[in-house]
């Protein structure tokens, strides 16, 4: 099913651990120019609550809540984040945090997954000659595995399943619905998008209709009994499928404006350079750019070149 899709197991490796093992290896690569670090987080979203699967203290809280900030988008208040270095890391934290995760039996199974459960990389990059951190990106990856739809008849819920199911439904509804509205092509149906009506949307903002990329993976049934469910996934993916994102760089925007300044001295040097070269060198003041100035005209006398009298039609001299 979808948790087996995500996660694998030792001898089928899901989408996941196949993902770490090439993010980590094109990290590793000598060719790399980046210095990367990453961290990880792991919560799940049961009955409209967030809860961190991975809090290393009792202190901190079980439930968490959802902020929107200016610049790092949606964050979520005193979640952990945990340092990773290698797959097998990523794979620690998942084991520890599923034993947490809340599942139960239904009629359809025996081990049903009861929330949404979201694994989230932070990855922070920047260039190996960079000790200052201008030319710093950020990128934020949601791996999320959802719980499925279920019909009260089917799965004979009743009691506090019932009520888990209804809120996973709410959610799936929710999403399908956020999805819709981004795919609209009318104006005014853009003009709002129900991200606030789920914990589930309201987390994954940044990742349906903002500066993201979207992969869904559609899990079906070949019984003529799930039919129903099978072609109503599909539509469902399909919706995602249409999803139409701009992706730029995740930069902070101070760093950005001190980064592009930088180039922008570089190339300035680099003229400065290139003008030493072939006129001497430049200290800056009058007399120095007037006597570039004269050996320019020299040397454009001597070529033929230029307007009236050798004089060049244009001189431009950048220090």
């Amino acid at each position: 099913g979808k948790t087996h899709t995500m996660q694998g197991s030792a001898e089928h490796p899901g989408l996941i651990p196949r993902l770490c093992e090439l993010l980590f290896a094109a990290i590793k690569d000598p060719r790399c120019k980046l210095d990367y670090s990453i961290r990880a987080s792991y919560v799940e979203i049961y009955n409209e609550n967030l809860r961190d699967l991975i809090r290393l203290t009792p202190e901190q809280p079980d439930v968490l809540k959802i902020n929107e900030d200016k610049l790092k988008g949606i964050v979520v208040q005193n979640l952990t984040q945990v340092p990773v270095q290698t797959g097998e890391d990523i794979a620690k934290l998942i084991e520890r945090g599923t034993a947490k995760r809340t599942v139960g039996e239904t009629a359809m199974n025996a081990v049903s997954s009861r929330s949404h459960a979201v694994l989230t990389l932070y990855l922070e990059c920047q260039d190996k000659d960079d000790k200052d951190g201008f030319t710093m990106k950020f990128v934020k990856l949601n791996l999320v595995d959802l719980a499925g739809s279920e019909r009260a008849g089917d799965t004979q819920a009743s009691g506090e399943r019932l009520r888990e199911g209804a809120n996973i439904n709410k959610s799936l509804s929710t999403l399908q619905a956020v999805i819709k509205a981004l795919t609209e092509k009318s104006t005014k149906s853009r003009a709002h998008v129900p991200y606030r009506d789920s914990k589930l949307t309201r987390l994954l903002q940044d990742s349906l209709g903002a500066n993201s990329l979207v992969m869904m993976f559609c899990n079906v049934s070949p019984a003529t009994v799930n039919a129903a469910d099978s072609i109503s996934s599909l539509r469902f993916a399909d919706n995602a499928k249409r999803l139409q994102n701009t992706v730029t760089v995740n930069r902070d925007p101070r760093f950005a404006r001190i980064a592009e300044l930088l180039e922008e001295n570089a190339n300035l040097k680099k003229r400065i350079t290139e003008l030493e070269s072939r006129f001497g060198p430049l200290d800056g003041t009058a007399e120095s750019v007037g006597a570039v100035d004269s050996r320019y005209r020299t040397n454009v006398r001597m070529a033929g070149g230029g307007g009236k009298s050798g004089t060049p039609s244009k001189c431009c001299i950048v220090m």
